[in-house]
């Protein structure tokens, strides 16, 4: 796509969204492939006066895994003590709640209070988009899938609990997820994005079967990098 093609749309797009929401300060960011993202932002910022942030709230790379690359669990390198694996349930939602508050301290601007943190875990568990990972009675690793579609599921918070990290949980935890998205949900691929330069965790995901990380070819049709530019004077939060 050339920059022209894009900024045209976009500038029909901004447009178009400016009429349809209550008030301009409810678009606090946007998170696209690199070049669309940038696109909209100019085109909304030149709209509505609201000026784009310095840094970028977030830069990912794109990766997805399919029933066929899904790769089997590697033998561990140590005894692992009992744990389970499973959708969470209301009776998690204390450690669910603090993993969510872990995830939004290294999410700036997008933090939580326990009081937000609590009302998200709740929400999480109540649509069924939240797994976790137990591990002598405490909830270890979160994973939540609240992107969902027909053929598509992206998952869209890994967070392990800080005294249980470098051990594998996470890992355990996603290839499960994937496995039940994929084989009993019918799904044909699980995204997710990793931040730029995230070595441990694109290791952990090219473990399970994700593709292009770490150096591994993409896929030439796929956008593979990801921004998310925030607006400056807006309202954080959830819609």
């Amino acid at each position: 796509m050339s920059p022209a093609f894009i900024q045209q749309r976009m500038s029909l797009l901004t447009q178009h969204l400016l009429k349809a929401v209550p008030s301009p300060k409810r678009i606090f960011s946007v998170f696209a492939p690199t070049q669309v993202t940038h696109a909209f932002a100019n085109a909304w910022s030149a709209l509505t006066n609201f000026e784009i942030v310095n840094d970028p709230y977030y830069h990912a790379t794109f990766s997805s895994v399919t029933a066929s690359t899904l790769l089997p669990p590697s033998p561990s390198k140590f005894e692992l003590p009992q744990y389970s694996l499973r959708q969470a349930t209301p009776a998690d939602e204390a450690g669910v709640a603090d993993l969510c508050y872990t995830f939004a301290s290294t999410g700036e601007p997008f933090l939580l209070d326990q009081a937000g943190a609590t009302k998200e875990a709740r929400c999480l568990i109540s649509q069924g988009q939240a797994y976790v990972c137990e591990v002598g009675g405490v909830i270890v690793c979160l994973v939540a899938v609240t992107r969902s579609s027909t053929n598509h599921a992206t998952i869209t918070k890994v967070v392990t609990h800080p005294g249980f990290g470098g051990q594998g949980w996470a890992k355990r935890l996603v290839r499960d997820v994937c496995l039940r998205l994929l084989h009993q949900e019918g799904k044909k691929s699980v995204l997710l994005y990793v931040a730029l330069g995230n070595r441990p965790a694109e290791n952990a995901y090219k473990g399970v079967g994700f593709a292009g990380l770490l150096g591994a070819p993409q896929d030439p049709n796929t956008d593979t990098e990801w921004l998310e530019l925030g607006f400056e004077g807006t309202d954080l939060g959830h819609w």
